[in-house]
């Protein structure tokens, strides 16, 4: 598929631990782009370019994904929202304002905030499964 337009798409990491991060974004029926990074507290890193097409008659919907394995602290677990790294279904339009633009997404144990031009798009994270903490791995040791 031919796109002509994409933004960079950057996530902070507000999971209370370190995290490994997977976003996959969707647009249309096209095949997803997926990427992860491992993540310190509070860190902000780029994540993926997502490509779209904007323009009078040919933009499309784009659709979200995010897992989050958080490594130790509080919150050490698995989380994820709605679908999956190969069927992204939480909508959240990008616009001909976004190209060629940073934008900056937030994921929490709690939510996942995606910001675009169209607006600000939040959607509820759940706990897929209890992951043991490296902090109380070694303390037990």
């Amino acid at each position: 598929m031919s796109y002509n337009s994409s933004a960079v798409i950057n996530i902070t990491n507000n999971t209370g631990g370190n995290a490994i991060i997977t976003l996959a974004h969707r647009y249309c029926d096209d095949i997803p782009q997926v990427n992860s990074v491992k993540m310190g507290l509070e860190a902000t890193a780029e994540i993926l370019t997502a490509n779209f097409n904007s323009g009078f008659l040919i933009s499309g919907m784009n659709c979200w994904w995010i897992g989050i394995q958080v490594l130790n602290g509080p919150n050490a677990g698995h989380y994820t929202i709605e679908g999956s790294s190969e069927n992204p279904v939480v909508e959240n339009l990008l616009e001909s304002d976004d190209k060629r633009t940073s934008i900056n997404f937030t994921v929490n144990t709690e939510a996942f905030t995606m910001n675009s031009f169209a607006g600000s798009v939040s959607t509820e994270v759940i706990s897929v499964s209890d992951a043991i903490s490296m902090d109380n791995f070694f303390a037990a040791a």
